[in-house]
């Protein structure tokens, strides 16, 4: 599903309108631009990627002391009917629309990778993949 959509069943379900929910769809969606198979969706639709996400959107608010106020970055929009939505809730509903109704994590998105699956097709891990070899063979 493409972040259109997304943001239209955002606006249907939380009101307002879909552009009050576009850019989070987007940012939630960013990992296409370098991965263009559905292959992106383990990067990001999963509880990491909702907890990553969630951290760049949401309203600024002045807390503290008044004298020297800190700026606090709330997990939550207000859209454009004034309502306040929180960003975790959209961003729950765009991985459930994308994943067959369920929320995974980041280790059951990988839960196939290994080290030396890793290691061997990067090329890079050799000294790791050796030492990881090591203590296998110590034990």
């Amino acid at each position: 599903m493409n972040p259109d959509i997304h943001a239209k069943n955002s606006a249907k379900k939380y009101k307002g309108i879909p552009e009050d929910y576009l850019a989070i769809h987007v940012a939630m969606d960013s990992a296409k631009e370098h991965l263009g198979t559905i292959v992106h969706r383990l990067i990001l639709h999963n509880t990491f990627g909702i907890t990553l996400v969630e951290k760049l959107f949401g309203e600024v608010i002045k807390a503290g002391n008044p004298d020297s106020p800190v700026y606090v970055r709330q997990n939550y929009i207000i859209n454009s009917d004034g309502i306040k939505v929180y960003v975790k809730n959209i961003l729950q509903d765009h991985v459930l629309e994308d994943m067959a109704g369920r929320i995974p994590t980041l280790a059951e998105q990988f839960q196939d990778i290994t080290v030396q699956l890793v290691a061997s097709r990067l090329g890079v891990f050799g000294p790791l993949l050796r030492k990881i070899k090591q203590e296998e063979e110590d034990r």
